[in-house]
């Protein structure tokens, strides 16, 4: 999968209260890039605690939940587009379609 909106995880993780969030991120990206899904299914097998949301959308939880992560998918494509990163708390504030 291609990985479009890094810059929104680089923010996150490169900020001093989220430095413990780098590492596992930076597993999660690996794990994205080397995927080629083609389905919601597809994505909860390599994601078992993940969140499909509806068609495109799916909610990631990173190191033990402690971080999520909201992406659309787009499987023709291979393409995943981040949304939004953050904390479980931020996850709260978070508008998204269901």
């Amino acid at each position: 999968m291609k990985i479009h909106n890094l810059g929104k995880i680089n923010s996150f993780i490169d900020k001093k209260k989220n430095h413990t969030a780098k590492k596992p991120v930076e597993i999660w990206v690996s794990k994205l890039r080397s995927a080629n899904w083609e389905k919601p299914d597809d994505v909860l097998i390599d994601f078992p605690r993940g969140s499909s949301l509806g068609q495109n959308g799916f909610i990631f939880r990173v190191g033990g939940n402690k971080w999520r992560i909201l992406v659309k998918i787009d499987y023709v494509r291979q393409i995943v587009l981040i949304k939004e990163i953050g904390t479980h708390a931020d996850y709260d504030d978070w508008e998204f379609e269901k």
